[in-house]
């Protein structure tokens, strides 16, 4: 009787362990994102691995004519043009096929936030307030009052919109720089300056908030389509409780994902702003999508591939943990991130693994990547434009022999019955 017990038991356990494995893991996975939070585990900097390389990265030219830029200096490119800005307000037009300096002036104002354009103008936020439209050779074409201003504008269709410090929300003619309308949304005691974009997607604006909140306005009017707190803030006090969307959204079909500084990966409907899933993940840095998958860097360094249906990880990758990673961008097969040393590393999407590295200088990239058909261009702190060939060498597919992921092939249903049970428990809470 005892050896039939002992029979039973044998296959109960087989059983029960085939079943939970899968979810063992994603709980693992929960429970060391949380415990990252915590910014005492990233003080020390892993070394930067070595790296055998399967990219021929590139420096195809660099340039030091700038003063020293701001992280929240965007650059941007019209036609064969990039166009850059330096912290002493001086503005530089750059070929870029050449690096050859084809303008510069400066602005008659210290700016706040900045550049954003078209075709004709050039856009951006002075230190005293005043969203400003300036033409290709510097003249003031119109400015406005709308109060203190991190992220830079954002170039609708017709009109250029911007979130200040206290959360109000402004659109402004192009043509003029008339107001077309303003929204006012609530802001709490204490919020983390954030120099997110906003972004625009089918007549509508959305925005993430302080507190773990996210909002849709409608574009045309600025009339509320939708606001939702994903990220509920914990804490006693203002600062534990400051809990911020640092970072900006990501549209992608029907879907918005965004995530929170201190708390939560979010899916969201575009349309309704109703939750889909969340999961515990932070970041201050955003999110990068490329089909099927999230890419996230969180605030420890570590960077993770989420299934955008299930919220399940494909995989993370902690070798460039304590690095100051930040959000990076994706071109072709490869993300490409870079760190405080100066080094730019290009992952694969499919497995995370680390396939090139290369030092380009020996001081931070700003994180404000471009990237124009197998170019990528970037700013360093010290205010060197860099044009770095990314461009895969042809070879690189051939070689590779990836494992299956883990949750790609079989895409579970978010409401279905084939959750396990710990799939539903909140041990992270």
């Amino acid at each position: 009787m005892q050896s039939v017990y002992k029979f039973f038991f044998a296959i109960s356990f087989i059983f029960l362990t085939s079943c939970f494995f899968g979810p063992i893991k994603e709980l693992k996975y929960q429970i060391e994102d949380t415990f990252e939070d915590d910014p005492e585990g990233v003080i020390n900097p892993v070394p930067a691995p070595v790296i055998e390389n399967s990219l021929n990265l590139q420096v195809s030219w660099n340039k030091n004519f700038l003063g020293k830029p701001k992280n929240n200096y965007k650059f941007f490119y019209q036609g064969k043009k990039l166009f850059v800005i330096d912290d002493e307000s001086k503005l530089y037009i750059v070929d870029i096929d050449s690096g050859e300096l084809i303008n510069d002036f400066f602005i008659d104002n210290d700016i706040s936030a900045g550049l954003a354009g078209n075709q004709n103008s050039i856009f951006y936020v002075s230190a005293d307030g005043y969203l400003c439209s300036i033409d290709l050779n510097g003249v003031l074409l119109w400015k406005i009052f709308v109060g203190p201003v991190l992220s830079p504008p954002l170039v609708t269709d017709h009109s250029i919109v911007v979130k200040t410090l206290e959360n109000k929300f402004f659109s402004v003619s192009i043509l003029n720089g008339s107001l077309l309308w303003k929204y006012n949304a609530v802001s709490p005691p204490l919020t983390i300056n954030s120099y997110a974009n906003l972004i625009y997607s089918d007549g509508a604006i959305f925005s993430g908030l302080p507190a773990g909140k996210i909002l849709s306005l409608n574009a045309v009017n600025g009339s509320l389509f939708w606001e939702n707190t994903y990220s509920i803030p914990k804490g006693t006090t203002d600062i534990e409780r400051a809990n911020d969307s640092t970072s900006s959204p990501i549209v992608n079909n029907s879907e918005i994902y965004i995530i929170s500084s201190r708390g939560h990966l979010v899916s969201l409907s575009r349309i309704s702003g109703k939750i889909n899933w969340s999961r515990a993940l932070s970041s201050f840095y955003g999110i990068n999508i490329n089909n099927d998958t999230l890419f996230i860097t969180h605030n420890s360094g570590t960077v993770y591939a989420i299934n955008k249906y299930t919220n399940k990880v494909r995989w993370k990758n902690q070798q460039l943990k304590g690095r100051a990673l930040k959000k990076g961008i994706i071109y072709n097969n490869f993300l490409f991130v870079s760190d405080y040393e100066g080094y730019l590393y290009a992952l694969d999407l499919d497995d995370g693994s680390i396939q090139a590295k290369i030092q380009i200088g020996n001081v931070p990239l700003l994180d404000s990547f471009i990237v124009i058909d197998k170019f990528l261009f970037a700013i360093n702190s010290n205010g060197t434009i860099f044009k770095i060939n990314i461009a895969e060498d042809g070879n690189y597919s051939a070689k590779k022999n990836l494992p299956v992921a883990e949750d790609n092939e079989q895409i579970q249903s978010i409401s279905g019955d084939n959750k396990s049970i710990i799939d539903n428990l909140i041990f992270w809470d």
